[in-house]
């Protein structure tokens, strides 16, 4: 059983104030074994992207390694509506505290629900328990390798705009921005029709909050904010063509406000 948690990290920066220390081989091999090849960021977070069987935009599980040698998880998983109830019983039950965030995507053609899942304890058995979870939903888990986004044509158009590489993990792009003393990750997707979905989680002291909310929804993105021990985290998404969804990214990043 793994301890739950009442922090969030955001992908790379313990909101504790402390560095990630560095994932050990064995750590890295069994959340392999569980869910699939990740990849491991600079800031010694190893994140997994976690695709939905029907090819639908999915989530993703990062694992980061404390200082008192425990490992952090958090996931944002996307699950229909049927799927909810199940898979928030099954995380519970593995110790791990879980936050319905809504139907983000609205413009996705399958209606979903967000939750958001945070734990501390033993990497092998947080990894071993999300799977458990996951296999009782229609999420799939691949062993396969991951294509480079170069390959990916709204991928090369998204990282032209942005400004920055990132990598593909199932479908979804996943671009590390730093951010002051940190590093925020931003996710982006497939959607169909020639669309994308961009989003993420951007965890923001509370005075913050309200105008990063504010200025995200000036350039066409549904945001919110939930509050998360010291900080709100600002939980945002947007469906649109590449461009529409990269070039206000990039301009809501760079803005002076963006920084933290």
């Amino acid at each position: 059983m793994v301890r739950s948690v009442a922090f969030v990290t955001t992908l790379g920066v313990a909101l504790m104030g402390n560095a990630a220390s560095a994932h050990t081989s064995a750590e890295i091999t069994a959340i392999t074994a569980s869910l699939g090849p990740g990849t491991l960021t600079s800031a010694n977070v190893y994140r997994v992207g976690i695709p939905r069987s029907n090819g639908a935009v999915g989530g993703y599980a990062a694992f980061e390694t404390l200082p008192n040698g425990k490992s952090l998880l958090l996931a944002d998983l996307r699950l229909l509506p049927g799927e909810r109830d199940t898979a928030v019983t099954a995380l519970r039950a593995e110790g791990m505290t879980v936050t319905p965030l809504g139907d983000r995507l609205d413009g996705m053609r399958s209606r979903a629900v967000f939750v958001e899942v945070l734990g501390e304890g033993d990497a092998v058995m947080l990894a071993q328990g999300l799977r458990r979870a996951l296999t009782m939903t229609g999420t799939a888990i691949s062993a396969q390798g991951r294509p480079s986004s170069d390959s990916v044509p709204f991928a090369r158009e998204v990282e032209r705009i942005m400004g920055r590489k990132g990598t593909m993990a199932d479908g979804v792009l996943a671009i590390a921005v730093p951010r002051g003393s940190g590093v925020d990750v931003i996710n982006v997707a497939a959607a169909g029709d020639g669309r994308v979905a961009g989003y993420g989680d951007l965890p923001l002291r509370e005075a913050e909050a309200e105008p990063m909310v504010a200025l995200l929804r000036s350039h066409g993105f549904t945001a919110t904010s939930t509050r998360r021990a010291a900080l709100d985290v600002v939980h945002f998404w947007r469906v649109g063509s590449a461009a529409e969804v990269a070039s206000g990214l990039h301009d809501v990043l760079s803005r002076p406000s963006a920084a933290r």
